[in-house]
């Protein structure tokens, strides 16, 4: 049996523009047309399994659409059970949903920051910072082995919240910059236990290159403190309203 799968919806207009498209690990790519809108489909003629190739062809695809025209992206993995269930459950049942959001994230794209610490040069700027940690630090290091548990508690727990600190303080500070350049942002991930900040950034798209320059300039500016790494541009995955509860089976179609 072969059901459809569907990577994104986008205008009919835009789709008529479209580059020929490739899909990978998840076969040929055609289209389906119905309201003024059209899907970007796949045969699926076994189950999606989630596979690297997979993966990568649905995401692929759709930061190759992106570049080109606007499209609201579905969750990967999304399957309904033929074609005319695309058309009337998809395209006509959620139309007006759909048309919406691609008005309303016409002129953005978005982008995947993190930010992540080199713990050791970090680690070593807070000892050599901090007289009283430095000066418990050489202590520890004088101590015969398995001696001064808690004087290496206290020296571990210190260390630890001043990492927090630290990682915090750069994180927001280059949240902050990019932010500058951004339309909105959505935090993707509190920092962590390793120092990594993640969120997402809606840039519009005719700032695209103004906003890359000024992430190259604060990426130098961390000056082997962290590492900014910038992925994009992407559709709008982390900005989209919610869809509405389908009536058709699908497979993961709407989480």
């Amino acid at each position: 049996m072969t059901n459809t799968y569907v990577y994104g919806v986008l205008e009919d207009t835009d789709a008529a523009g479209l580059e020929p498209l490739n899909g990978g690990g998840l076969g040929p790519v055609r289209t389906l047309s119905s309201g003024g809108l059209t899907a970007l489909c796949s045969d699926a003629t076994g189950e999606v399994m989630g596979r690297r190739r997979e993966l990568a062809a649905h995401a692929d695809l759709l930061a190759t659409v992106c570049q080109q025209v606007p499209v609201v992206p579905l969750t990967f993995g999304t399957v309904l059970p033929d074609d005319d269930a695309v058309r009337v459950e998809l395209l006509e049942r959620l139309g007006d949903h759909l048309h919406a959001e691609l008005r309303r994230l016409a002129g953005v794209v978005q982008f995947a920051v993190t930010v992540r610490l080199e713990r050791e040069v970090v680690l070593g700027d807070i000892v050599r910072g901090d007289p009283r940690l430095a000066q418990l630090n050489e202590r520890v290091k004088r101590l015969p082995p398995g001696s001064g548990q808690a004087e290496r508690l206290r020296l571990g727990e210190a260390v630890a919240a001043a990492y927090e600190r630290a990682a915090g303080s750069i994180g927001d500070s280059v949240v902050g910059e990019l932010a500058r350049s951004a339309v909105d942002r959505a935090q993707e991930q509190p920092v962590d236990q390793d120092g990594t900040t993640a969120l997402a950034l809606l840039v519009d798209r005719g700032q695209v290159k103004r906003f890359l320059s000024q992430a190259g300039q604060v990426a130098e500016g961390l000056a082997g403190r962290a590492v900014l790494r910038v992925v994009g541009p992407l559709p709008p995955y982390s900005f989209l309203a919610p869809m509405p509860e389908p009536t058709a089976r699908s497979s993961g179609a709407w989480d």
